[in-house]
């Protein structure tokens, strides 16, 4: 995806085809630099949600920017099972104070990505992001390659 109009259109068909939860939600997303992430989901008001992703991600392919996707959308998904008030508190504090709840976290919203079919995709996406040296402090939150294929094959998950 070059531009955000791409962007835009290619999150909405996600969101149609399977995040039907996120469907009737204002959610604007753009790409925008992230330091070692390559996305990062928000909820600003109760109201609006944001996602950015990395411009590094505008090289990827579609298979790799699908895991992206459905990653930080699967974010929302669980941002949307909390009152706004709970994470407006809590979500700061995670990635703050208790850096150890972060892990936790993003595995809890690998397995949303995998449960949802997203699996290849993801291990697409995480052995590209793996040979991105800036994203070595933060990769071990999130499942290896190994682990996302272990997860799908073990728990009938689509994989490929």
């Amino acid at each position: 995806m070059k531009n955000n109009n791409q962007l835009k259109k290619y999150t909405r068909d996600l969101i149609d085809n399977s995040f039907p939860e996120l469907k009737n939600k204002r959610i604007l997303i753009s790409y925008g630099q992230l330091g070692p992430f390559w996305g990062i989901s928000w909820w600003v008001l109760p109201f609006l949600k944001i996602i950015v992703i990395s411009p590094k991600a505008k090289n990827i392919s579609p298979e790799a920017l699908a895991g992206l996707l459905a990653h930080e959308l699967s974010h929302q998904v669980i941002y949307q099972r909390e009152s706004w008030l709970k994470y407006i508190v809590r979500t700061p504090l995670i990635y703050t104070v208790f850096k150890k709840m972060v892990k936790n976290e993003e595995r809890q919203v690998d397995r949303m990505v995998m449960d949802r079919g997203f699996g290849y995709q993801l291990y697409i996406l995480t052995k590209i992001i793996d040979q991105d040296s800036s994203h070595d402090c933060v990769k071990n939150y999130y499942f290896s390659p190994e682990e996302i294929e272990a997860y799908c094959l073990n728990n009938n998950k689509r994989f490929k």
